[in-house]
């Protein structure tokens, strides 16, 4: 509900706290953001109030952000998305009828890049542990056009 409510790098909409953001998500079933955020106004009956595009595209980036963001699997002893990234739908040619997707999927994987750098497993397993290994900067987008640079200080470099 915070994400829908949108977070302190956002500035959020007038008039809209987690009350209303309660209200107006209750209200509905849809679940495609482009064409829900737009209706707001109409539910909650605030007629002044705007919806830009940038604030639709800043929305689903933060949503995004919330449910792909790189976490550390202690099973797997790697990072990756807390939920898989979603697969881009198969063209179907009427040539091929298997169910191979074709998909670029490092420029797939690069749509999401905004909600973590998922690293290689030596490297997450050692900053999980807790355990130094170099330095390292990340660079983290909290909105359009801000981010912020966490430096991880390590006494050893240990990159795949």
């Amino acid at each position: 509900l915070c994400v829908k409510q949108l977070n302190q790098f956002q500035a959020g909409l007038p008039g809209i706290g987690l009350n209303k953001a309660l209200s107006f998500f209750s209200k509905t079933s849809r679940t495609d953001l482009k064409t829900l955020l737009p209706r707001i106004p109409n539910y909650l009956n605030m007629s002044k109030l705007t919806i830009s595009k940038e604030f639709i595209e800043e929305f689903i980036r933060a949503e995004n952000t919330f449910i792909h963001q790189v976490v550390f699997d202690p099973r797997q002893r790697c990072q990756r998305p807390l939920t898989p990234y979603p697969v881009p739908n198969k063209v179907n040619d009427g040539e091929n009828d298997d169910d191979f997707v074709a998909c670029d999927e490092k420029k797939h994987i690069a749509d999401f890049s905004y909600a973590g750098e998922v690293l290689s497993s030596n490297l997450a397993v050692r900053l999980a542990m807790g355990n130094q290994v170099g330095l390292l900067y990340v660079k983290i987008s909290v909105g359009i056009g801000i981010y912020i640079i966490v430096r991880v200080e390590l006494d050893r470099v240990c990159f795949q």
